[in-house]
């Protein structure tokens, strides 16, 4: 069995790849788990996990961290993707970036893959709690309760609201009581 997870998001990507790992921890608890990365990969132990299985049917999961930094690495595993997918143990890999190639045979192997991606920031202007004070002066009733309606809906608390309106109430009142206003 293999479990590819890769994309921007690495802390999304690397969550679902610990709970493979403890998932296993709590399933197998007499099963053994292999960890590699780009540093320390090791072809031939990797080659006879693929290929053998433990004694007693102990279970075994290889658990592999950003192994494509090593082009070593990467040339193997892409080599021999049928034999990750078809080993009796479990080969759990994660990845920033692959190449989408890769990504295309690994899921025709029968492979199971995940992309996390970072969420696109909205290219919308953030609210303008402002715009309130000026529905507020103009009089503007309707104006006014859509303006009160996409603040909430932005997440702006009702008290910031009420005090960006009493601050407008207090300056309307100053201007006033100058002599001459309108």
């Amino acid at each position: 069995m293999l479990y590819f997870f890769y994309g921007d998001n690495q802390d999304k990507a690397r969550a679902k790849w610990r709970a493979i790992i403890n998932a296993f921890k709590i399933k197998q608890p007499g099963g053994m788990i292999f960890h590699f990365s780009a540093e320390d990969f090791n072809q031939s132990q990797v080659e006879e996990l693929i290929s053998s299985s433990g004694l007693f049917d102990e279970k075994r999961l290889v658990a592999a961290d950003n192994l494509f930094e090593n082009e070593t690495a990467a040339e193997f595993v892409s080599q021999n993707l049928k034999g990750l997918v078809s080993s009796p143990n479990t080969f759990i890999l994660l990845e920033r970036s692959v190449p989408a190639e890769l990504v295309k045979r690994i899921i025709k192997a029968e492979g199971k893959v995940e992309e996390h991606k970072l969420a696109l920031k909205s290219a919308a202007a953030p609210f303008n709690i402002f715009a309130i004070n000026d529905a507020f002066i103009t009089r503007d009733r309707k104006q006014l309760w859509l303006v009160y309606q996409k603040a909430l809906r932005a997440g702006v608390p009702e008290e910031e609201i009420f005090w960006k309106l009493v601050w407008q109430v207090k300056a309307m009142l100053v201007v006033g009581k100058q002599k001459g206003a309108v």
